[in-house]
């Protein structure tokens, strides 16, 4: 026998009607969800968290260098040595009655002289962190202006020195030497003087 053959308008009617279905079926079927375009808002936000974490890496830093700063200047020191603007460096050996103990706990700052039991508090407050490293002198924890001074300092392990003492930010000198020009120093300061701490051996 023969294959059976589908007539040939049935076999019209079922292609029309498979393709029918076809259609029915991708236009019923449900589409992907279109990715969002990235906005601007999106994107400033972004580079706003970016910058935001990048303040706090550098705030949490500075925090840091603090703390340790503050912590190798704990203890007791001898101000041993004074550099006064006319360039001569006086030695202060024991006995001296300008000769001051020095205590620094906490950021209290606590001065005496040697043969003296009565104490000057000072609050200071330190940064490492800039060239050169800052150190603020005042009568209160509030560092309030024109009852603070502003210096400069170095730190060795045994030696503090410090330029002192100016009265607002922008007279705080930027090196530690004192510059003289015939015969007279170059300052916004009436004083200019620096100071050298030894610290004392436990």
């Amino acid at each position: 026998m023969g294959a059976f053959k589908v007539p040939y308008k049935i076999s019209q009617i079922g292609r029309a009607t498979f393709i029918l279905l076809l259609a029915l079926t991708v236009s019923n079927s449900p589409s992907l969800p279109a990715e969002p375009p990235v906005s601007a808002t999106n994107d400033s936000k972004g580079q706003a968290d970016s910058l935001k974490y990048a303040q706090n890496q550098d705030s949490d830093r500075k925090a840091k260098a603090i703390k340790e700063e503050l912590a190798r200047l704990q203890g007791t020191w001898v101000w041993s040595a004074h550099t006064d603007d006319s360039g001569y460096t006086k030695h202060l050996q024991p006995g001296n009655p300008s000769r001051a103990i020095i205590t620094i706990s906490g950021n209290k700052w606590s001065s005496r002289n040697e043969n003296e039991e009565v104490e000057h508090v000072k609050f200071i407050r330190v940064d490492p962190t800039t060239d050169p490293k800052s150190l603020d002198w005042s009568a209160t924890s509030e560092f309030k202006p024109g009852q603070t001074r502003y210096t400069i300092y170095e730190l060795d392990t045994d030696t503090l020195r410090m330029r002192e003492l100016h009265k607002t930010p922008q007279t705080r000198p930027n090196q530690m030497k004192i510059i003289y020009m015939g015969g007279r120093i170059i300052s916004t300061e009436d004083e200019e003087y620096i100071d050298c701490f030894s610290k004392m051996k436990r």
